[in-house]
Formats: C-alpha cells, structure tokens, sequence
C-alpha cells in the first residue's frame, strides 16, 4: 500500500517551484545589462556590473592613437580629480532595476562635460542599451551597443 502526500502538501511544493522559478527570471532581469558596451561613438568600452539589480559600470577601453598618451579626466568638475586617467573611471553608478527592461536613480557621469547627471538605462528589444542622462529639464540618451 502506497502513501500518499495531502494534496495540500503537493500544491505548496509546487508553489515553491513556481516561486523559485519567478524569483530566478527576476534576477535574470535585473542584472541583464551585465557585460562589456561600446559606446555610441566607438570611442570607449564601459564594463557594467550588477549585483543583485544594483549596477553601475566603469571605462575598461579608450580609442587613442598609436603612441598618444592614456586620456586623463582632464574636465572633472573636481580640480583634484583632473589627472587620474579616464580608464577605470566609474561612469555610471547606483542604477536599481525597477522592472519592464529599465534601471533607475542612478548617476552616468560625462567625461566630455565633467559632470554627474541623473540617469536611467533601458535594454532596448534589440538588445542595444538606451543611456539616459537628465540635467534639469533636458536630457540627452546615447545608445551602446553590447561587445
């Protein structure tokens, strides 16, 4: 004679699965613009890194001439910052996944300006990462395209 689980036993066991599986794809999605990007006009490669749906991404490559020097963060805001070299600069940070492909509250900063904007990243269907910066009432998004 067989033993059987209650009926209830096998619902809640496979309401954990489903659960897990939920909470699986989830993570999936928070973290997927985890990876090397290129930037818009070719010129860097920013290395976005995730944990746990907090991102943030720093320039791992910058396109120089043979045998010019390693560009310097020549225009940061913060004069004492100005000659640290732009590669291994953080130029997106405290990014949180919040659902429908987009992270927000986070911060891209502008070598070329200087200066920290707020921002939101948006994985594109086409698998291309949509980067948004805001500076009051304007905003400007380049579009990155996965290495």
């Amino acid at each position: 004679m067989a033993i059987r689980p209650p009926a209830t036993a096998i619902l809640g066991a496979l309401a954990a699965l489903l659960l897990s599986t939920a909470s699986a794809s989830a993570q999936d999605d928070a973290n997927a613009i985890a990876g090397t990007w290129l930037t818009e006009n070719g010129a860097s490669k920013v290395e976005v890194t995730c944990n746990a749906g907090a991102c943030g991404g720093k320039v791992t490559w910058i396109k120089v001439a043979e045998g010019a020097p390693a560009p310097l963060d020549a225009r940061n805001s913060d004069a004492s910052l100005r000659t640290r070299p732009l590669v291994g600069v953080d130029v997106l940070s405290g990014f949180t996944y919040k659902g429908n492909q987009t992270w927000d509250g986070g911060k891209v900063y502008s070598p070329a300006k200087g200066n920290s904007y707020n921002g939101t990243l948006t994985l594109n269907k086409d698998g291309t990462l949509a980067v948004k910066a805001k500076a009051g009432i304007g905003s400007k998004t380049v579009t990155w395209t996965r290495t």
